[in-house]
């Protein structure tokens, strides 16, 4: 029995299923922690994006020069400690710039309020920060 749905048995109403893996998408940021030659954390990032092109991104503990202490930051209630990092930032072919990120140890995250971004070594995202709705 010849009819016209018999050579189609693998197609449905979209198209044909294409056979074998998919390809991963392309990966659009990144993020790691590491420590430095001497001894130091820093936090590495990048972004690709079509607005901004190429961002990235290198950030470093800030440092008291006189008594070499990490220097710490709190929120308005005085619960939350974060440290401050100085983070700087290159976009394309544009000279790096400094700008200041809160990073807070509980949740392995850097924010960086003046361009709004997260930086998220833990789970290898650097992007747009977005809150949750509470």
């Amino acid at each position: 029995m010849n009819n016209q749905y018999s050579n189609n048995y693998n197609r449905n109403n979209y198209g044909p299923q294409p056979y074998g893996p998919q390809p991963q998408p392309k990966k659009k940021s990144g993020c790691k922690k590491g420590v430095g030659k001497n001894g130091q954390d820093y936090i590495s990032a990048w972004n690709a994006s079509k607005s901004n092109g190429l961002m990235k991104m290198i950030a470093s503990r800030s440092v008291d020069k006189k008594t070499g202490e990490m220097l710490v930051a709190q929120d308005k209630t005085g619960t939350k400690f974060y440290e401050l990092y100085t983070c700087w930032i290159t976009v394309g072919k544009q000279a790096p710039y400094p700008v200041t990120g809160f990073f807070n140890p509980q949740t392995n995250k850097l924010r960086i309020p003046k361009l709004n971004m997260t930086a998220s070594p833990g789970r290898n995202y650097f992007g747009a920060s977005i809150r949750k709705r509470s």
